[in-house]
């Protein structure tokens, strides 16, 4: 069974995403910002990493680069609720630092558990 790592400061949104992928079988940890984060996944090396990355108060994508640079295989998908221009470039750089694809929120759930499917057969 595929472990994942869903890291966002909104425990409304969290909630919905470990929601919907536990009811598909995955097993899911859960981390509200950085620094728990780091310490789950050192724990537990998890198959997938879903973060929130347009947070602008947070460091997710040094974060997500510090992890990518530790762990070369990570597989990583972000995700904003934010619908501007500098949320979206941050999602395109969490590209440049491993991220293998992005999707925003609202979530569609059939996209969201495609690119998850497709993110854990890489």
């Amino acid at each position: 069974m595929a472990t994942i790592l869903v890291v966002d400061n909104d425990p409304v949104s969290r909630g919905f995403l470990v929601g919907l992928l536990q009811n598909e079988g995955y097993a899911v940890d859960q981390a509200e910002d950085e620094a728990s984060c780091v310490r789950l996944f050192q724990a537990k090396k998890h198959d997938l990493l879903l973060t929130e990355i347009a947070n602008p108060e947070e460091q997710r994508l040094e974060m997500l680069r510090a992890l990518h640079w530790n762990n070369p295989n990570l597989r990583c998908l972000a995700f904003s609720g934010d619908y501007n221009l500098s949320s979206y470039a941050s999602l395109e750089h969490a590209k440049a630092y491993g991220a293998l694809d992005i999707f925003t929120n609202p979530f569609d759930t059939c996209t969201v558990l495609e690119l998850v499917r497709l993110a854990l057969k890489t």
